[in-house]
């Protein structure tokens, strides 16, 4: 039987991991824990810019200066009752969010979010999380 490919990827296609733990020191693979099932992801990188633009800029046109790179990775959870290893680590990385001691009192963690065409791999600050439980819909967390 022929095995049938895709030209397409799906957002399944990509895994979301983390591992607490300070920015002096990159993870081994090994290390990062799977965060569970979710529903979407999103990666955004983006740069802030500056305006050195002056009476001396060439052409008298408005220059621009890329300065810091911002990256930023969101996405929004189902918890799973099944999903043990999933529904622990949702909760043990909001309790680090809560209360990051084990980061000297910041919200650091690596995330990395692996697909199967590029890895993105960053030491970040958890800045939101939150948990939707509504009467009458599954329970999500972002």
């Amino acid at each position: 039987m022929p095995v049938c490919t895709s030209a397409s990827m799906v957002g399944r296609d990509y895994a979301i991991e983390f591992f607490i733990g300070c920015g002096d020191t990159r993870p081994q693979s090994s290390d990062y824990e799977p965060i569970g099932a979710f529903t979407s992801k999103e990666v955004t990188l983006e740069w802030d810019q500056v305006d050195p633009t002056s009476d001396a800029s060439v052409g008298n046109l408005k220059e621009t200066l890329a300065t810091y790179l911002n990256y930023s990775i969101s996405g929004d959870l189902v918890a799973r009752v099944a999903d043990e290893v999933g529904k622990i680590n949702q909760i043990k990385l909001v309790k680090h969010v809560a209360n990051p001691v084990e980061t000297g009192g910041q919200p650091f963690a690596w995330i990395r979010m692996t697909g199967p065409d590029l890895t993105y791999e960053c030491f970040m600050l958890i800045s939101n999380v939150s948990l939707s439980a509504p009467t009458t819909d599954v329970v999500t967390r972002s």
